[in-house]
């Protein structure tokens, strides 16, 4: 707990020194958000479900937030029920909307596996430069 405090301690003072770099963490972070927002809504319509995108706009953010809960191992179940309360008030039903879970899981462990790849590759890069 200590070094991660430490390096939070760290980064806030980077970003308080630099704000420039400050707003564009903030700004590529709103975008990835936003990107993660509209293609959930994609999926939603494409199962014919009638959900406006601004109502996902609040809907993804809460989902988030409950996945902060060290509940489930990458939550599975607590992400289900989330989304099938959630959608249930705009009429989803709950097959529905553990399909839209199962989309949102599948695309977060394939970005996952890519970006493992990704540090595999770049740290045997590194670790050959250095021999």
């Amino acid at each position: 707990m200590g070094t991660k405090l430490e390096g939070f301690y760290y980064a806030w003072g980077i970003f308080s020194n630099n704000k420039l770099m400050l707003f564009k963490s903030i700004g590529w972070g709103m975008l990835n958000q936003f990107m993660g927002i509209v293609m959930i809504w994609y999926v939603a319509m494409s199962l014919n479900l009638n959900i406006n995108i601004i109502d996902f706009c609040w809907i993804m953010p809460m989902l988030s937030f409950v996945l902060l809960l060290p509940i489930s191992f990458a939550g599975v179940g607590l992400r289900d029920a989330s989304l099938s309360s959630m959608l249930s008030v705009y009429g989803a039903t709950i097959s529905e909307s553990i399909t839209i879970s199962s989309i949102i899981l599948l695309g977060q462990l394939s970005a996952s596996v890519v970006g493992g790849v990704l540090i595999l590759i770049f740290n045997t890069i590194s670790s050959e430069e250095d021999i």
